[in-house]
């Protein structure tokens, strides 16, 4: 490299250049060479950014896309060369700085282009945009947020509230907190962008439909599937009032419907509406497309929370072969197939065949994301499973302990993704005979569930039927009845008497009440 080069002044310059002179076509050409192409190291697999689709030239083939982007670096090129830069040497040293995502320089390259772009607050919120998709990529999602607000920021004092750009950013903050599981906050943001959007565009449209079908996402995260049904039936009345009863974006609500009414425990009707999806894609792809193969996943859970092991392993290769169809060997899509044929042999028994789907999952999401990625996480968790199940609790507690780890660092503490690895701590230590250390970790994931959902939720249910269950086992009777009888309460309001994890807790209510300790 020149001697004297400083990237970080060069960038400044481009950027410069860029804002004076309004010219977005170079704009776009910095950021998509010097900032993408610099963190391609650690968005693996994310094939959008590899096109320009960020020039905002929808509509175009992609030969024209592909075109348009030699353009760019054509014109970068010619900016190096009048400047006496060698761009290749700028660009190695741009994704050297970008390598890993905890280098400090990383950090100091991001806040040199945030910080470049102010001669316009339209390229600055961009660039926002643009670094926030960067970090939920990589599963930073508290990243994310902060970038995406810069934007809304940006975008406010631009447009004004009533404005489609500034819906975006609340649909797009939303989303990334329903990542991190603050479903409240998730659920403001949906409704501020329905607000703007129903004032712009009025009721029957795309875009409103899109916000009902994220704030029906959010209430059955929450455990009222029967509001998400709700918002579900409202975004469908619209998509099929706008592109018919056969559109893919219906076949999508089909498949969200299904999901809800899964929650609800009936789970024939949701394979009734896995199965409206399916015929509608079908029909319209007439092949083996992602949305097929995720609707295979979804019916091979039903069937296997069914019990019918059979149908859900033949569904759940199905979405297997679809994926390895479309993709190479090593995708994240492909990894969840594994993980979800390595449950079914588990269920079945075969607990060390589970295992090796399982790690053929794990290999996979570290080859994309690295080793502290939250799907990497649900890996070392699976396995953890497998191996307590096995009579490796130790084993199984350190795998426990990884993704516990991971989680903690993706999502902080307040997360029901944190509440299930302390529930499964506990759960492996009560197996030891270690109660008051099971307990400990029981009351942290209640702790969090209870934050997160309120007093009467399932998640909060089932912490405290493992509470209940832990202090029976330790002597306590009446402690154990006293969350038993909790567990119990909740669960009869929410999914009635009859369902199968209702009866679970009576009988653990009933037992206690029979038993005295030895």
């Amino acid at each position: 490299m020149e001697a004297g080069f400083d990237l970080n002044m060069f960038i400044v310059e481009c950027m410069q250049d860029c804002t004076q002179d309004n010219d977005e076509v170079v704009f776009e050409g910095v950021l998509n060479i010097l900032v993408y192409e610099g963190l391609i190291g650690i968005i693996r697999e994310m094939q959008e950014y590899f096109t320009p689709d960020n020039v905002e030239l929808q509509g175009q083939d992609a030969d024209y896309l592909t075109l348009n982007r030699q353009l760019l670096r054509q014109r970068l090129i010619q900016y190096a060369q009048d400047k006496g830069i060698n761009l290749n040497e700028a660009s190695n040293a741009a994704a050297a700085i970008a390598e890993r995502i905890d280098d400090d320089n990383l950090f100091e390259l991001i806040n040199v282009l945030t910080g470049s772009a102010k001669g316009s607050d339209i390229h600055t919120a961009r660039l926002c945009d643009r670094l926030s998709k960067a970090w939920d990529t990589i599963g930073q999602q508290k990243n994310a947020i902060e970038y995406t607000l810069r934007a809304l920021e940006l975008d406010l004092s631009l447009y004004g509230q009533m404005h489609s750009a500034v819906s975006e950013r609340y649909n797009a903050i939303g989303v990334s907190f329903n990542g991190i599981g603050r479903l409240d906050k998730a659920i403001s943001c949906f409704n501020k962008a329905i607000e703007v959007d129903l004032s712009i565009f009025g009721e029957n449209h795309p875009r409103v439909s899109a916000r009902y079908n994220n704030l029906g996402m959010c209430w059955r995260s929450l455990g009222d599937a029967q509001k998400a049904i709700e918002y579900y039936e409202k975004a469908i009345k619209i998509d099929i009032a706008i592109f018919g009863d056969r559109h893919p974006r219906v076949s999508t609500l089909y498949n969200n419907i299904g999901l809800a009414w899964g929650t609800l425990g009936d789970l024939h009707k949701a394979i009734d509406y896995y199965n409206k999806a399916l015929d509608i894609d079908l029909q319209h792809y007439g092949r083996g497309t992602p949305d097929i193969a995720t609707i295979y996943n979804n019916m091979g859970l039903a069937w296997r929370t069914l019990g019918d092991v059979e149908k859900a392993i033949e569904f759940y290769t199905k979405a297997l072969e679809i994926d390895i169809s479309i993709y190479e060997d090593k995708h994240p899509s492909i990894a969840r197939d594994y993980t979800n044929i390595g449950t079914v042999w588990s269920i079945m028994g075969d607990k060390h065949k589970g295992i090796e789907f399982y790690n053929k999952a794990l290999e996979i999401d570290i080859l994309v994301y690295g080793r502290d990625h939250p799907d990497v996480a649900v890996d070392y968790n699976n396995l953890g499973m497998a191996w307590c199940t096995l009579g490796f609790i130790q084993n199984g507690i350190e795998y426990y302990k990884k993704a516990l780890r991971i989680d903690l660092n993706a999502y902080g503490k307040k997360h029901p993704t944190v509440a299930i690895r302390f529930n499964n701590l506990g759960l492996a230590w009560r197996n030891l005979g270690e109660f008051t250390r099971a307990i400990r970790y029981y009351e942290m994931a209640l702790k969090i569930d209870i934050s997160l959902y309120g007093e009467k939720h399932y998640s909060v249910g089932r912490d405290l039927n493992n509470l209940g269950s832990a202090w029976r086992e330790l002597g306590d009777k009446d402690k154990g009845l006293e969350y038993f009888t909790r567990a119990f309460t909740i669960f009869s309001e929410f999914y009635g008497a009859d369902h199968p994890t209702t009866k679970t807790v009576k009988e653990n209510l009933d037992y206690c009440r029979e038993w005295s300790p030895r």
